[in-house]
């Protein structure tokens, strides 16, 4: 069976723009915070956490920000694999001896014109 993808177009008023912008920034900043984990772990131990290492690091940081609790948690757990499918990129182009940089962090976004 094929796997279908649909596309939907969003028009949110000012009260769900907010709200959007305000779980993106929260997930730009988690996806900072975890990479920038990974980033310290591989100094130190010239190892990457796995994705499940990440994940549990997920927990613990829900802890420390309260903010997390307005995120469902298959979102943060997405944020992990999409470091961990930057880092596997990164050595697969490094390994076929192309130009490959390390994943970088997320900038802040512009708010959303509505």
């Amino acid at each position: 069976m094929p796997n279908l993808m649909f596309r939907y177009r969003l028009y949110p008023n000012k009260t769900q723009t907010k709200i959007l912008e305000e779980q993106f920034e929260i997930c730009r900043q988690t996806y900072n915070w975890l990479l920038l984990h990974c980033r310290e772990t591989y100094k130190e131990t010239k190892k990457l956490p796995r994705q499940f290492d990440l994940n549990n690091l997920l927990f613990a940081f829900k802890i420390q920000r309260k903010q997390l609790n307005q995120i469902h948690s298959q979102v943060l757990q997405n944020i992990s694999k999409r470091i961990k499918d930057a880092y596997t990129g990164f050595y697969a182009r490094r390994k076929l001896g192309l130009k490959a940089g390390l994943p970088r962090f997320k900038k802040s976004m512009e708010p959303i014109k509505a």
